[in-house]
């Protein structure tokens, strides 16, 4: 199961380059994408990976950054930095969702230059939610 799960993600960023009109030849071995997965819960710890992925993206002159979101959403704080991370890049970056983008999720990906779903993508609202589920 996981082997397949694998290679869906790779078939859709490969769509999405092509969608992004990135070559994939020989001739265009200098053109890189980078690829950060956002999965799971958005805390801190994302942050500051996230950090580091955009940075290591740039070392690499990356042409493309492309994010593989999958989150429930998560903390205001850390998503704030994100999305900070995300717009202050020079280097174009697309938001792909693939499976779902709830709430700090969707706030990340509306602060990506464009946007991807798969076919049976979710995207949810983004908003402050306190401890006991209250807007």
């Amino acid at each position: 199961m996981k082997k397949i799960k694998i290679s869906i993600a790779l078939f859709s960023c490969f769509i999405i380059c092509l969608l992004l009109g990135v070559q994939l030849t020989a001739k265009s071995v200098d053109q890189k994408v980078h690829v950060i997965p956002i999965e799971d819960t958005v805390e801190k710890g994302l942050s500051q990976f996230i950090e580091r992925s955009f940075e290591q993206a740039k070392s690499e002159r990356a042409k493309h950054i492309i994010l593989d979101i999958n989150t429930p959403g998560g903390a205001v704080d850390a998503a704030l930095e994100i999305a900070d991370t995300i717009r202050a890049s020079d280097i174009p970056v697309t938001a792909f969702v693939n499976h779902r983008a709830l709430s700090a999720g969707a706030f990340l990906a509306l602060n990506a230059d464009d946007i991807y779903m798969t076919p049976n993508g979710k995207m949810g609202a983004a908003a402050i939610i306190d401890g006991e589920g209250n807007a």
